[in-house]
């Protein structure tokens, strides 16, 4: 049982590991990339672009947007969150700089701790979302053995 920084096609990312199954969660915009039972290797059904995806901070409109369009497509890998708003930003919204499903999925995560002790597992990471004026967390939590991970997210 583990929890470690690693690198998720090639993006910075946390893995979790309870010996029945993995989690990655990424740095970059806390995407849950990666959920697979270690019995099936390479058996992930969360989605994954055909592209190469990139840190949303190393995203430059100027250069990059004729490849992905916009920082959040650039970044995207699994489950992503919507957080602040959902969709498209209004005109003024968009000249202002702000994207689509808001700033959470392309936020920089932070880890706030790691736990394994015991039989549990917990990561709990948290992003600052300036512009909505919250703040984010999560916390990632599942015991050895089980192929159960719990989420909770708190704004």
């Amino acid at each position: 049982m583990k929890i470690r920084s690693v690198v998720f096609r090639g993006r910075k990312a946390w893995e979790m590991d309870n010996e029945a199954l993995r989690i990655t969660m990424t740095v970059g915009g806390g995407h849950i990339a990666g959920l697979e039972l270690n019995s099936r290797k390479g058996s992930n059904p969360l989605w994954v672009p055909i592209w190469n995806s990139m840190e949303p901070w190393k995203y430059r409109a100027a250069k990059d947007a004729s490849k992905y369009e916009l920082k959040l497509l650039a970044s995207i890998l699994g489950h992503n969150i919507c957080l602040g708003w959902v969709g498209d930003p209004s005109a003024d919204e968009a000249k202002a700089g702000l994207e689509v499903h808001g700033e959470a999925p392309v936020a920089r995560w932070r880890l706030v701790s790691k736990t394994a002790a015991g039989k549990t597992l917990k990561l709990t990471a948290r992003c600052a979302l300036p512009v909505s004026q919250m703040e984010l967390t999560r916390t990632l939590s599942t015991k050895k053995g089980s192929n159960v991970v719990k989420v909770r997210e708190d704004i």
